[in-house]
């Protein structure tokens, strides 16, 4: 993984029957105007030098998002595929806060996340506090 200014190079070894090639795809991601929504545009991928079928790819991304239960749809935004993830404000395991995320940002080797957190609406009991739910 590469993390450059505005830009996120993923890449790994695949290898099965028909293939051996090293694939990389490289991705843009900000906030949108809606609370906690991360825009992340597919720009390249690539097998070696040659490109890869975009809607396999995007088909693939979808995969891995369901299976590490992330909220994503895909949407067009000025022609481009662009797909919407929802980083929930609200989660049983964040326990006693609220997230909203301020910023996020690729910089040169680092991904710059910023937010702030709040109390959760008073909505448990006294007594139900520190307890697992």
């Amino acid at each position: 993984m590469a993390i450059e200014p505005e830009l996120l190079r993923v890449a790994c070894h695949y290898k099965d029957q028909r293939m051996n090639s090293i694939i990389s795809v490289a991705l843009t991601a900000r906030l949108t105007d809606e609370p906690n929504v991360l825009a992340i545009h597919v720009e390249q991928a690539r097998a070696g030098w040659l490109p890869l079928p975009f809607k396999k790819v995007l088909e693939q991304i979808t995969q891995a998002a369901l299976d590490a239960g992330i909220s994503l749809e895909w949407t067009e935004q000025e022609g481009e595929t662009v797909a919407l993830v929802t980083i929930p404000q609200q989660h049983d395991s964040y326990r006693f806060s609220v997230i909203h995320l301020d910023a996020v940002e690729l910089r040169k080797g680092e991904l710059y996340v910023a937010g702030r957190t709040e109390a959760k609406a008073a909505d448990q009991s006294e007594s139900d506090v520190g307890l697992p739910k």
